[in-house]
């Protein structure tokens, strides 16, 4: 066809179809790429914690993009806003989104939207936001902020199971730092439900994984109070579910710290030797329960005796077999046994069915399971000594012991807790136990050497003799002793003959054999720490003391403090049963041996009473700075 272009109609004709070939040739024209050193400054800005400069940037390179590019640096810069903690602007930027997006952003902006909704309390918003997304659909790494996101909105809620249903799905997406700690929070989210729920929502069957976490938490709750069911049942889980993640500690834990002890006590088993070395010390003891459970009037309470042997430290194996035997009788608790090393072997046992109230207290080993440490742990004394001593106004201590370990022990012990609590030990001095004067120990640690040391410089000053009198040093509050009854008896005359004076003197239950004899005479004014039932005042008050009195061949003097002892034993397994509840709050008890303070971990201390020797006889303090007779 043949164009006239002398028409003008023609030539207009042809000068637009001419424009709009120009036209469709510019916008087949690509776009000019963001300025890479600009995307480069974003990314470094990210890296070094900047988010804010990051937002902005990204943002600027938003504006100057176009399509999916300018969707990535949109989503970039409210990423970035929401690190920097300037929440307000990733709404509007989130705003300037394409309507239609790729999968990738869709989801990237969606995570966004739910994590404003979860700053504004919103969790059911959160959780509606991401309803729409699957597993098989997303790469590891939108799984592993999938389910975190989700477990937010779940722990708002305190949603238990659906938190448990995100810390599995987690799992197999962590690195072993981070999976070990997902397992924990896991663990702490199952605990959290009950049982029933735990068991009817049980997520598959052995041995998948997810099920044994289920079926695991679900054995603790339901049997963590019956040790003897929770050993066969782990067992028969440790079958179902072969080689499951779950570490031993996390179940033991669960149990270690838990005490059941019933509350109406059916039958006690007692474990104590009936020969060999402690046979005296255990017979007092089981006369002591005895003589508590007669006075107790509790008909419908069985006391099962079980001997041990003689020689402990022969028959490794033998405190398990009595302690076997104690079960197999039904026995609801076991008072004993009194020896360390079998109290030791008992406490490395995984499971102890049947709770022990152990009759001697190992050193720092508390929160065993189902055992119990109480016994006549002469540290007591020293704490005693210490706290009431400080609350008298003392401050600088001497102390005068004998140079045995067992002393050497208790008075390192007693500097720890002096030191401790703000006071001072001015000097220590040693005595051999076998002498009779003590002078040389004395004398050095009141001063008296010293003295009698510069006197005679100025005699030799002078050069004549001059009348004398040696003077002891002023810088000592009280003096702590430790002794024997017979050695107390001869160190405290000898103090006072080399000026000691008013000094206080204060000792451990050991200076006092019980026995009202007038060589007491010589503890005349000691101060000393003692179970209650060495006070006639409190022990002629007690029905077991009464009834032990009336038996012939009692040697209830002799034996006081172990007498005692059983008889603190038998009440305090009537009580235990406080225990049963987790985080139970410690259990104070006047007893015969002290004042009583039974800890959540087992660990029972006592407080023991305060009394001052007048003349030969022991009276009772009934406060730090009460003085029934100073001279």
């Amino acid at each position: 066809m043949i164009i006239d272009t002398h028409s003008p109609y023609h030539r207009l004709l042809l000068i637009l179809l001419i424009l709009f070939f120009i036209s469709g040739c510019q916008s087949l024209q690509p776009f000019t790429s963001p300025d890479p050193s600009l995307t480069l400054a974003a990314e470094q800005a990210v890296v070094k914690g900047d988010h804010l400069s990051a937002a902005r940037q990204y943002e600027a390179l938003a504006a100057n993009s176009y399509g999916d590019q300018q969707s990535e640096f949109y989503l970039k810069a409210a990423k970035a806003y929401w690190h920097a903690k300037q929440t307000d602007k990733v709404p509007m930027i989130l705003a300037a989104l394409p309507d239609k997006l790729s999968f990738s952003h869709q989801f990237s902006a969606d995570i966004l939207r739910a994590n404003i909704a979860l700053s504004a309390d919103d969790a059911s918003g959160a959780l509606r936001l991401l309803t729409q997304y699957t597993a098989n659909e997303l790469t590891p790494q939108q799984q592993r902020t999938l389910y975190q996101t989700r477990l937010q909105a779940y722990q708002a809620t305190d949603n238990w199971l659906e938190q448990a249903h995100q810390h599995l799905a987690l799992t197999p997406l962590l690195n072993d730092d981070a999976k070990e700690k997902n397992q924990q929070a896991l663990w702490h989210t199952l605990s959290k439900l009950p049982a029933n729920v735990l068991d009817l929502f049980n997520p598959g069957e052995p041995p998948n994984r997810e099920s044994g976490w289920f079926a695991l938490a679900y054995i603790v709750q339901a049997y963590q109070r019956k040790p003897d069911v929770f050993a066969v049942a782990i067992e028969d889980w440790k079958r179902s579910y072969p080689n499951h993640p779950a570490p031993d500690s996390l179940y033991n834990e669960a149990i270690t710290h838990q005490h059941f002890v019933p509350e109406d006590l059916k039958r006690i088993a007692v474990l104590l030797p009936e020969a060999g070395p402690y046979a005296a010390v255990a017979k007092a003891i089981r006369d002591g329960i005895s003589a508590a459970h007669f006075t107790a009037n509790k008909p419908q309470l069985q006391l099962e005796f079980i001997t041990l042997p003689a020689e402990p430290y022969q028959q490794t194996t033998s405190i398990l077999t009595a302690y076997q035997q104690a079960i197999d009788s039904k026995a609801q608790l076991v008072i004993g046994p009194l020896d360390k090393t079998e109290i030791k072997q008992l406490s490395q046992q995984r499971l102890l069915p049947v709770p022990i109230l152990a009759l001697n207290q190992l050193l720092q080993t508390p929160n065993i399971h189902q055992l119990f440490q109480f016994g006549l742990n002469p540290q007591h004394d020293v704490h005693t000594i210490a706290r009431q001593a400080w609350q008298q106004g003392h401050r600088r201590a001497a102390m005068i012991i004998p140079n045995t370990p067992w002393a050497e022990r208790l008075a390192q012990h007693f500097e720890d807790i002096w030191l401790s609590q703000g006071g001072i030990i001015t000097d220590k001095g040693s005595y051999i136990e076998t002498d009779n004067d003590f002078s040389v120990t004395i004398k050095p640690l009141l001063g008296l050497t010293s003295s009698q040391y510069r006197h005679q410089q100025i005699e030799r000053t002078i050069g004549r003799t001059t009348q004398f009198e040696p003077r002891r040093r002023d810088d000592i509050d009280f003096i702590f002793m430790l002794a024997r009854p017979d050695k107390a008896r001869q160190l405290i005359p000898q103090l006072k003959y080399h000026r000691s004076g008013q000094l206080p003197i204060l000792s451990t239950s050991h200076a006092y054999n019980g026995q009202d004899d007038r060589q007491n005479i010589d503890l005349h004014q000691l101060f000393i720490a003692n179970i209650p039932w060495a006070f006639p005042t409190i022990a002629s008050q007690d029905p077991a003391y009464i009834n032990l009195q009336q038996h012939p061949d009692s040697r209830l003097i002799q034996y006081l403090r172990f007498y005692a002892l059983g008889v603190d034993a038998y009440r305090l397994s009537q009580r235990l049963h406080h225990f049963n509840t987790p985080d139970a709050e410690p259990l104070y008890f006047d007893g015969a041996t002290g004042l009583l303070t039974v800890h959540n971990d087992g660990v029972i201390e006592r407080d023991l009473s305060w009394g001052q020797f007048r003349q030969s006889k022991i009276k009772l303090l009934h406060s730090p700075n009460e003085l029934l007779y100073f001279e």
